[in-house]
């Protein structure tokens, strides 16, 4: 009855695990969870820094906090209520909103907004020796679950990167249009110049013929004092026109330019819209759930609030990896740490750069943040990674990004000292 992309539904897991997920969290952050009654569900909440439990109540498929009151369609739908609404409504105990979903271990790569920690943690990252690269971890590679979510992930840097290059497309699209309006006004006043000039060189030649012929002085420096007030406006005229024309040959330079920039930015729409069928392909081939339509919201709201400087320096960086090379689901430092070391071996042998090779794990400690692992030198430097309404990004950084693609993305082509500066060097290759 959930949908598995949910972040905040753990299926089946122990209240005990539960209540130490939610301890270090605030009020407003939950977690829902199958209850022992088949077929029900419990609600975990933190409401005045306690843990509270409701029984979610499912019969012939509606639900509801009690049997007196099955009136929801689905979970779901009863959670998106109560995000906003208060749980007050059923239990005047519970004055507190659905505001913090606590993502679950193998769902750390939602990009549903997290939970704001109560604990300031630093963003300094954590440096330990390499370990022994003996034996290749269990790194639940092949999980069902684990291959839904890359799926899934795969799908969101897809639609994140439509988005993104749509958004490109219609801002240069939309100068273009306007500069070919401007460009048409040029036209039309030059032409407008052009006609009262001739009116006027018209007017000129007549007042000229005309003092020639005149016998009278007293006409002739009337005639003389028209004939140079009507000669000074048709020199205004030219050098306005000079100007107008001028600006009509650098727009028109410009025009051009436009429709260069506007054939770049539809190859790469196009060539985003073939990465998303692509992806959609693959998450049907998973057999992942289709319920992504929140996710896909949330993505396109992401998107429109993202710097046009951020969108185009993303729109024009290539992701070179699957999510299954970088990302991994064994929150294990040294079980990265062997798989990079691993990797580092390989490339020594085939003589290649070692310095930069990464993977990303959820956080041991931290429910709902992940941690790049990367090596620096000998070393391995481990660095938090958390989410805000703003996306991903470093703990404390200021810069985030929509999707952890987006992340790896920006940072394959940007040094890591930017967050760290002890750490010299980019994301060069995943150690998958």
């Amino acid at each position: 009855m959930i949908p598995l992309d949910q972040v905040w539904y753990w299926g089946n897991i122990d209240k005990n695990t539960v209540s130490q997920a939610l301890s270090t969290q605030n009020d407003g952050a939950f977690i829902v969870r199958n209850a022992s009654t088949p077929g029900d569900y419990t609600l975990s909440i933190r409401c005045n820094n306690q843990v509270k439990l409701v029984k979610i109540h499912v019969v012939n498929d509606k639900c509801g906090f009690s049997l007196d009151s099955l009136t929801y369609p689905s979970i779901v739908s009863l959670i998106n209520y109560h995000r906003t609404a208060s749980l007050k409504s059923y239990n005047e105990q519970l004055d507190v909103t659905l505001s913090y979903p606590v993502p679950r271990p193998s769902a750390l790569f939602s990009i549903e907004s997290p939970v704001p920690r109560k604990d300031g943690n630093s963003s300094r990252s954590s440096v330990q020796s390499a370990p022994s690269p003996n034996t290749v971890p269990n790194i639940h590679q092949t999980d069902p679950e684990w291959s839904r979510q890359l799926s899934l992930e795969r799908l969101r840097i897809a639609e994140a990167n439509v988005e993104r290059c749509t958004k490109l497309y219609d801002a240069v699209n939309f100068e273009s249009t306007r500069a070919d309006a401007v460009f048409t006004v040029l036209v039309k006043s030059v032409d407008d110049i052009q006609t009262k000039m001739v009116k006027l060189q018209e007017i000129s030649r007549t007042q000229s013929a005309c003092i020639e012929e005149e016998p009278e002085s007293q006409k002739i420096e009337v005639l003389k004092a028209n004939k140079q007030i009507v000669d000074k406006t048709i020199a205004k005229l030219k050098e306005e026109k000079d100007i107008v024309v001028s600006q009509r040959a650098r727009l028109s330079t410009i025009i051009e330019e436009m429709k260069e920039e506007l054939k770049l930015a539809k190859t790469r729409l196009s060539k985003s819209q073939e990465t998303r069928k692509i992806a959609y392909s693959q998450m049907h081939d998973d057999f992942c759930p289709i319920e992504f339509s929140p996710t896909k919201s949330q993505v396109i709201e992401m998107i429109g609030k993202e710097s046009m400087k951020v969108s185009q320096l993303l729109g024009d960086l290539d992701l070179p990896w699957d999510p299954s090379q970088y990302l991994i689901n064994d929150a294990s430092k040294e079980a990265t740490g062997s798989l990079i070391m691993l990797a580092r071996t390989k490339s020594l042998a085939e003589r290649k750069k070692t310095e930069g090779i990464f993977l990303i794990r959820p956080s041991a400690t931290k429910h709902g943040k992940l941690v790049l692992s990367v090596l620096n030198g000998e070393r391995i430097s481990h660095c938090l990674i958390e989410q805000n309404e703003q996306g991903w990004g470093f703990e404390n950084g200021g810069l985030y990004f929509v999707t952890i693609g987006d992340f790896v993305r920006y940072y394959a082509q940007a040094s890591l000292e930017e967050h760290n500066k002890d750490i010299k060097t980019n994301l060069t290759q995943p150690a998958l």
